[in-house]
Parts: structure tokens; C-alpha cells; sequence
């Protein structure tokens, strides 16, 4: 069974598995001590669910992925605004 998301369902996906992580992270002060992120918490959680369900079959998840380019680009772009040239 294949089950396909739009781009909107693909965005609230990711804003459960953010709040998901960042409920994590609140109850284990482990990842709260080596500042773990919430989204990487809730993302690897999700995508570990994911895997074991096309794994044996039960179910294979698509996403629509026609804003990653915009996000990516976006998140990396972010990433260069923080940097220094002292630090390189």
C-alpha cells in the first residue's frame, strides 16, 4: 500500500514531528545536556517509523517535494549568515 502526501499534509508531518522531538528532548535531559535539536529528535524518530514500515511491507509513505528545493536553500543560506571569516 502506498500512501502520498501533498505538500501541505507533508508540512504538517513536519511540524508534528518537530513538536514530537521537542517533547522528547523536554522529558530526557540527556539531549537537553549535548543540545541535541528538537527536529532532529522528531525526525529521526519519524524516519526510523518509516523505515520499518516499507521495510516489511506495510506501508510505503510518499512526499510531495516540491518545496524541499526552497527550504534547503533557505536553511543553507541561514547557515552562511552565521558564519565569519575569522571562524573559517
Amino acid at each position: 500500500m502506498i500512501l502520498e502526501f501533498d505538500a501541505l499534509q507533508t508540512v504538517g508531518l513536519g511540524v508534528i514531528a518537530y513538536l514530537m522531538g521537542a517533547k522528547i528532548k523536554e522529558k530526557i535531559g540527556f539531549f537537553q545536556k549535548f543540545f541535541i535539536p528538537s527536529p532532529v529528535m522528531g525526525g529521526l524518530i519519524f524516519s526510523i517509523l518509516v523505515f520499518i514500515l516499507k521495510k516489511y511491507g506495510i506501508l510505503e509513505v510518499k512526499f510531495d517535494t516540491y518545496m524541499q528545493d526552497f527550504f534547503m536553500n533557505m536553511f543553507f543560506t541561514c547557515i552562511g549568515f552565521t558564519c565569519s571569516f575569522r571562524i573559517l
